[in-house]
Order: structure tokens, then C-alpha cells, then sequence
């Protein structure tokens, strides 16, 4: 209950700044899954042929 003040932040540069790179790390992640997707696709698709 103590780390919840923490987490709020007042500065509006400093927030925009965390959304900014929590957006980021969204993408991020989104790019990575999509790359391992398609390798795994397209291994399966050259053990098929």
C-alpha cells in the first residue's frame, strides 16, 4: 500500500515521457512477436516444400 504515491507522477513532462516509452516498449514487443511468428512460419512452410 506504501508504493502506490510512488507511481503518480504530477510533472506533465515526466508523464508524457513514461507514456512515450511505455508506447515504446509496446511496439517493441509487438515488432518482436511478429519477427518470431514469421520465422516459425516460415520454417514450417520450407519443411513443407
Amino acid at each position: 500500500m506504501g508504493t502506490g504515491p510512488h507511481f503518480i507522477i504530477t510533472d506533465s513532462e515526466s508523464n508524457s515521457f513514461y507514456n512515450l516509452s511505455e508506447l515504446q516498449n509496446f511496439t517493441t514487443s509487438i515488432v518482436l512477436n511478429l519477427f518470431l511468428i514469421s520465422l516459425r512460419f516460415q520454417e514450417k512452410f520450407l519443411i513443407r516444400i
